[in-house]
Parts: C-alpha cells; sequence; structure tokens
C-alpha cells in the first residue's frame, strides 16, 4: 500500500485515493462474464473525460496500467501479477 501511495503522489495522472477507487472498479468489471461492452464512444478513454462523471472501468484500467509502469520491485510484481490476472478474465492484453 505504501508503494501504492507513493505512486499516487509522484505521477501527474494519479491522484491520493485514486488506486483504492479504480482496482475495485475494474476487478467487478473483469469477473463478470456477462458484463455489457462498455461504450467506449460515450465515454471515452481520455483524459478529457473526468473520473467524477464517468469512472468508465476503462478508465479505471487505464489508472492501473500507469501504476504498473510507475511502480518497481516485489511490490510491482505482486500488482502486476493481480492485473494480469484480470485482464486475461477480461481478454484483454496485458501491457
Amino acid at each position: 500500500m505504501a508503494e501504492i501511495r507513493r505512486a499516487e503522489h509522484r505521477h501527474p495522472q494519479l491522484w491520493p485515493g485514486i488506486i483504492n477507487e479504480a482496482l475495485p472498479r475494474w476487478e467487478r468489471y473483469a469477473r463478470d462474464p456477462g458484463h455489457p461492452p462498455w461504450n467506449d464512444h460515450l465515454y471515452p478513454r481520455s483524459w478529457y473525460c473526468c473520473w467524477e462523471c464517468c469512472g468508465s472501468p476503462l478508465m479505471a484500467k487505464d489508472f492501473l496500467d500507469i501504476l504498473v509502469h510507475a511502480m518497481r520491485g516485489s511490490s510491482a510484481r505482486e500488482i502486476r501479477a493481480r492485473l494480469r490476472h484480470l485482464d486475461d478474465l477480461h481478454g484483454l492484453p496485458f501491457p
């Protein structure tokens, strides 16, 4: 958790607490075999759409990908393994 907090403070596209929101959102979406496809036209995967109003699972995935690239060491390996499993469930390639 400390490494995640450090990454949230260091990276300009993250902020304190975002991973605590993003991880459960992506996890729920990835684990639901009947999830409807998220409409990227209504909720674009960009930083122009705000997290507070849309908060799409794909935006959550973007935040998690940023986190994975910002972390190093054993903490990074742990979260990468968890995200790789979720990505496999969803069918997305792991970055």
